[in-house]
């Protein structure tokens, strides 16, 4: 028969107003949680609001924000900028951190081509090192802490992007190589935003590196069987203890900081409402680092294809999830889940107004309708020649008429394998 990535391969394969009724109409649509009960606590301008700075004499004060179109009860204006927000969290109790990522670059620019490389390098690093810990894990081998980990911190913590346009591959040879490597990026990246201190941070991406890798004794029937017999089904519900348990084996980690990424480890697949497992905890009773990795692994899981289903594109998922939140995901996490990832993911694609195609290389936290965009596909349907980067924010001409799934364009054969090609890591 033919192979895993063959058969994953086999199976993944209007028009834009700048007017504000209309932006008001379409993001009310998209980013309102239909269900009542929650109304109000997740509309997109409680995710997005912050404080208003005062305006520079350069600044273009008439455009309003996303943040404002969709609400129905505010008429000028929200902005937001960096740097992100400090919330009053408890200090944490003195110790030894874990990890020591590199110190922070609080001048490095939003987008630059050196930090996408180290990112790239850093993100290989991680596959190599999470296909040795489930090799560790299958031959019940001791080992120690992922050091890459510390890496991906660190580069988080300078500069998201670069991590996140690595987010939309998958391993071919396994997807849950690569699933543990985002689920950790995805995860520090909430963190960071949430104002986690370093430390706090890192000893979080640990336990979201290792949260599936309890799964290394039945990793190939989940990784192929679309559905599970009632007995493989409880046998992969074991996989959180089996992680919990896994962690305790690491010869280099402080005891207080297993003991915190086990009990994340045993509970992310717990759920708000207490329908998760193994224990149907509620709320505030599951780890905050638990639901902090929830939503990243249930974001991850739909971006990515399976041998048995394909992906969702980055904007759909995102719908899903708030869709999703009121019973399954704590609130203020998922609000600082989508201020940090936007409307349009970094990575993910989108088709102008003007015809085009083009891949989202960083956000703009003011205008998440409005993200800096490198053009990939021109109006005739080619590949482009000069890969021009826009940023949408100064060329108003030029907006985004929708999400676009690049693995399904209608283009020339060569150039849509090239595109599906590059939704996996192979190496």
């Amino acid at each position: 028969g033919s192979s895993p990535v063959a058969r994953c391969f086999e199976k993944s394969g209007r028009k834009a107003t700048t007017a504000y009724k209309s932006l008001h109409t379409e993001y009310r649509k998209i980013l309102i949680v239909r269900s009542p009960a929650v109304l109000k606590k997740m509309r997109l301008t409680d995710i997005l609001k912050k404080k208003k700075p005062s305006p520079s004499p350069s600044s273009d004060v008439s455009a309003p924000s996303a943040a404002a179109a969709v609400a129905s009860d505010v008429d000028s204006p929200v902005v937001s900028v960096r740097p992100r927000p400090q919330p009053d969290r408890p200090a944490p109790a003195p110790r030894a951190p874990v990890f020591r990522p590199t110190a922070r670059q609080e001048d490095a620019p939003v987008v630059s081509c050196r930090s996408n490389v180290e990112a790239s390098d850093i993100f290989a690093r991680a596959i190599s090192s999470s296909r040795d810990v489930f090799a560790a894990a299958l031959a019940s081998k001791r080992t120690t802490a992922p050091a890459v980990v510390g890496e991906i911190v660190g580069s988080v913590r300078e500069e998201p992007s670069g991590m996140l346009l690595c987010v939309p591959r998958t391993t071919a040879d396994h997807y849950i190589y690569s699933h543990s490597v985002n689920v950790c990026v995805i995860s520090s990246i909430i963190a960071d935003r949430m104002g986690f201190p370093e430390d706090e941070m890192s000893d979080l991406a640990l336990a979201a590196f290792l949260h599936d890798i309890g799964m290394a004794q039945v990793q190939e029937i989940v990784a192929l069987k679309p559905k599970l017999s009632t007995s493989e089904m409880q046998k992969m519900k074991e996989h959180p203890a089996r992680g919990q348990n896994f962690v305790d084996t690491l010869s280099d980690v402080a005891a207080a900081v297993k003991e915190r990424a086990g009990a994340a480890i045993l509970q992310i697949h717990e759920r708000s409402d207490g329908s998760g497992y193994p224990k149907g905890l509620k709320n505030s009773k599951i780890s905050e680092f638990a639901r902090i990795i929830a939503v990243a692994d249930a974001y991850e899981a739909m971006t990515h294809p399976r041998c048995y289903k394909n992906h969702m594109i980055p904007h759909e998922a995102i719908k899903t999830l708030i869709n999703e939140s009121e019973n399954n995901f704590d609130n203020e996490i998922m609000k600082s889940f989508i201020t940090a990832m936007s409307l349009y993911p970094v990575g993910s694609y989108v088709r102008l107004s003007n015809g085009e195609v083009a891949k989202v290389v960083s956000t703009n936290e003011n205008m998440p309708t409005r993200p800096k965009v490198k053009i990939a596909i021109d109006q005739t349907g080619k590949r482009s020649a000069d890969e021009r980067v826009i940023d949408l924010e100064e060329v108003s001409i030029v907006s985004i008429r929708e999400a676009a799934d690049e693995t399904k364009l209608k283009v020339e054969p060569k150039i849509l394998l090239e595109l599906q090609t590059q939704k996996w890591w192979i190496m």
